[in-house]
């Protein structure tokens, strides 16, 4: 069998999505057994928190900004509400990233009052199944677009294929709703994108800026050689607060 060779920015991009696979696989496995939905719930929430890196890690790359990246615990890398902003910005739904960390810690440990009476978060099965359902989702979109940045190399784009095709094997036997209701979401969002001038120009934005590769190139034909500065500017901002910015700026 021929020896697969990676870069090291290759071998840690391959990491994280593997890592965001195999957790999204447990979620999908555990709310199978119909007795750990917050379980499930956690793993997905950790999936999508390592899903957002790949938005982090290639402007960072760019900035010449790795190191303090991976050095600084008050990082982007390291921040959950930083990366939970950036997933629940750039999924196929936009929604709100509130709360989010505040669910995840009261789904998983058990509190109390001073009266003693406990204080613990179950999450519903449907709640559940909307969350691995978003995260499936976030990781077809990262691998697809992966898929067409022309400097990974055939051995990269391989492995993430590989990774794509467990996903959907444990999709296919453990959760086969999952798919049809997809299929469907994605069907209903481009009906609207050719009825809605303004719904398609909303999708084109995300197509760009859940693309952080194309996001950098955009940046570089838009700025020219300040690219960088605006570039850092935008780094913690959601989707809709991006194309405001650059919005404003073609104005000027």
């Amino acid at each position: 069998m021929k020896k697969i060779i990676l870069t090291n920015y290759e071998k840690l991009l391959f990491t994280i999505i593997e890592n965001a696979v195999f957790k999204t696989v447990s979620a999908i496995k555990l709310h199978s057994t119909k007795y750990a939905y917050n379980q499930a719930y956690f793993l997905t929430v950790i999936a999508e928190e390592e899903l957002a890196k790949l938005i982090i890690i290639p402007i960072a790359k760019e900035l010449d900004e790795l190191d303090n990246l991976f050095n600084n615990r008050q990082s982007a890398y390291f921040n959950h509400g930083i990366k939970q902003k950036i997933f629940t910005s750039f999924g196929l739904q936009n929604r709100t990233h509130n709360g989010i960390e505040k669910l995840k810690q009261e789904c998983l440990y058990v509190g109390s009052d001073s009266n003693l009476n406990p204080k613990f978060r179950k999450i519903s099965p449907e709640d559940t199944y909307i969350e691995i359902k978003h995260t499936v989702q976030l990781l077809i979109n990262f691998v697809g677009k992966m898929l067409k940045v022309k400097t990974f190399s055939k051995d990269f784009k391989k492995s993430i294929v590989f990774l794509s095709s467990l996903l959907r094997g444990c999709i296919k036997d453990e959760l086969p709703s999952l798919k049809k209701d997809i299929l469907r979401e994605t069907s209903n969002i481009e009906s609207k994108i050719k009825k809605n001038s303004t719904e398609a120009q909303y999708r084109l934005h995300q197509e760009i800026f859940t693309n952080p590769y194309e996001l950098i190139e955009v940046f570089k034909a838009i700025y020219k050689k300040d690219y960088k500065k605006h570039l850092r500017k935008i780094k913690k901002l959601s989707f809709n607060d991006m194309v405001q910015y650059i919005g404003k700026t073609l104005e000027e």
